[in-house]
């Protein structure tokens, strides 16, 4: 059947979850994280990136801590950037 250029199709196999693209992205903050000890913060300054890249990279840094187990807290400085912490 077809609908508006949709078609079902049957007997596609699912891949294996994060085995695209995106894997690489996630892997690099995970390995990121896993050199991180407890009370280690890393500065994402403004100057260097912008909004979009602030968002993603918080984002991606609380998902993954959250798969690792550890717990992370980011914090506004002074209006420059921000910071992140691994507090457990």
């Amino acid at each position: 059947m077809k609908l508006n250029n949709l078609t079902i199709e049957k007997n596609v196999r699912i891949p294996l979850a994060n085995s695209g693209p995106s894997q690489k992205g996630i892997s690099k903050y995970k390995t990121f994280l896993k050199s991180m000890e407890v009370g280690d913060s890393v500065m994402l300054d403004f100057k260097t990136y912008g909004p979009k890249d602030r968002k993603n990279f918080q984002a991606s840094m609380y998902h993954n801590a959250r798969d690792l187990g550890m717990k992370i807290t980011t914090r506004m400085i002074n209006g420059e950037g921000f910071r992140v912490w691994r507090v457990q």
